[in-house]
């Protein structure tokens, strides 16, 4: 996981020191450090790991990185550097469980295993193995959820020492060279091959003396040079760096220079950088790949905490645009409704006016309709009495207003009811003028009847 600041810790059996880094324009910077006593209680009883670190967690919990690496202590581990062609991470962590299967002498089922590619040369990978006990890991992991304590990788101290040895020596140096960091109970042995690290190893020296620590340091250095094929009278070709830590660094590097026949360089530890910052800088700068032995529940465990606060997050941002979505569905209902009220009340507000305009538009139509002298019965009898033939005599007369007119009386003959008829149809006054229904009378006329449509009739 790609992060822009790590908190490394590295944890010792007496003490738990740790310091947090973030990212600055010239590498990284120290955000806070600081030390806890993992030493005997006050009742001469060793408190368990889990009590320090909820003490550890209530004091500076707030201070941790969410990205926090713990080193282990890398003589309780087993490493080996092998060389293994560049293949993908899949045919690589196989390849690499094959070479463990070599040298480990547990069963792998009871070890937590990783691998860190170190170099790329030629088409091999120079490949870090490391294997450690898992009920370590376990205890470790337990100690930092019951206190409440994020725990992003697991480290081993010595790889993180070899950090800050290759930040310390700028140069690249060719041929072997052997770096030997001895801190307070611990010794570190890495061993480089043109720059690149062949050979990891640490062992505790509580209690050892330093003719010991040598004598260990030159017999482990005799078995690993015979890897190289080099014989005592080409050790000349090699060298050798000491950092020391609370000590004079003389004694170690003439015992080396004694027993090996080689010139050493000689430091202080406190020349080198801290070891937790090597383990916060190595989280910063691998972004998540690299050494982890951390257990692999644990990570699936992270995978679907992070997916199920992923799904949460989501289910969330859904319930909240759903109810912004009800809400807003809701307010435009509420003013659709507040609309149709308001329309409503108008409604009844005008419905008075509304039923006065429409009595006023039926009295103007009649008012209108009786002063339209176009159509007035006068108008229709003066037409009527000027088309009416010889021979037709008009005897009922009734008129309705822009309606119709219905003519009754006797002629003498069908042909003057007929010629009437058809100078009726000439008169553009009457729009229809329907067909006429005659009959005999007793005197020989006949009797006749004939309406004058002033509009279209409708049917």
């Amino acid at each position: 996981m790609a992060t822009d600041s790590s908190t490394g810790v590295l944890w010792r059996d007496e003490s738990w020191r740790w310091i947090t880094l973030r990212s600055a324009k010239a590498g990284t910077e120290s955000v806070d450090s600081g030390a806890m006593d993992l030493s005997v209680s006050g009742e001469g009883d060793r408190l368990p790991l889990v009590d320090h670190l909820k003490r550890f967690s209530k004091d500076v919990g707030r201070k941790l990185s969410k990205n926090m690496s713990v080193a282990v202590d890398g003589s309780q581990a087993l490493m080996r550097v092998v060389s293994l062609p560049d293949v993908s991470a899949g045919e690589m962590t196989d390849m690499a469980a094959l070479q463990l299967d070599k040298f480990l002498p547990f069963p792998i089922e009871t070890q937590s295993v990783s691998y860190e590619i170190l170099g790329v040369k030629d088409g091999m990978c120079r490949v870090l193995i490391a294997a450690i006990n898992r009920q370590l890991i376990e205890e470790l992991g337990f100690a930092c959820r019951e206190a409440h304590i994020k725990l992003s990788r697991v480290d081993l101290d010595t790889v993180a020492w070899w950090r800050q040895v290759a930040d310390a020596e700028q140069e690249e140096s060719a041929g072997i060279h052997v770096y030997i960091i001895a801190e307070t109970g611990h010794a570190h042995l890495i061993i480089t091959k043109d720059g690149m690290p062949t050979t990891f190893l640490a062992m505790p020296t509580f209690g050892l003396s330093e003719d010991v620590v040598v004598t260990e340091l030159v017999s482990e250095l005799r078995f690993q040079l015979a890897a190289f094929d080099n014989r005592d009278d080409e050790i000349a070709e090699w060298a050798a760096s000491v950092w020391v830590e609370g000590g004079d660094t003389s004694e170690l590097a003439s015992g080396l220079k004694r027993d090996l026949g080689v010139d050493v360089s000689s430091h202080e530890l406190p020349d080198l950088a801290s070891v937790e910052r090597g383990v916060a800088e190595r989280a910063i700068s691998l972004k998540g790949s690299g050494l982890d032995l951390s257990l692999e529940e644990w990570q699936i465990a992270a995978v679907t905490r992070k997916t199920r606060i992923r799904m949460a997050k989501t289910a969330v941002t859904l319930l909240c645009l759903w109810g912004l979505a009800l809400g807003g569905m809701r307010a435009v209902l509420a003013w659709e409704q507040e609309k149709f009220r308001v329309i409503d009340e108008q409604k009844v507000a005008l419905e008075p006016a509304r039923k006065d305009a429409r009595s006023l538009k039926r009295r103007i139509a009649t008012l209108t309709a009786y002063h339209d002298k176009d159509r007035s019965a006068v108008e229709c009898l003066r037409l009527i009495s000027m088309n009416l033939p010889e021979g037709l005599d008009l005897k009922g007369f009734t008129y309705t207003k822009d309606k119709a007119v219905v003519l009754s009386g006797q002629a003498s003959n069908a042909n003057a009811i007929l010629a009437f008829h058809k100078a009726m149809t000439k008169q553009t006054m009457f729009k229809q003028v329907e067909l006429p229904n005659y009959g005999s009378s007793r005197g020989g006329l006949l009797t006749f009847s004939i309406s004058l449509l002033l509009e279209e009739d409708s049917k």
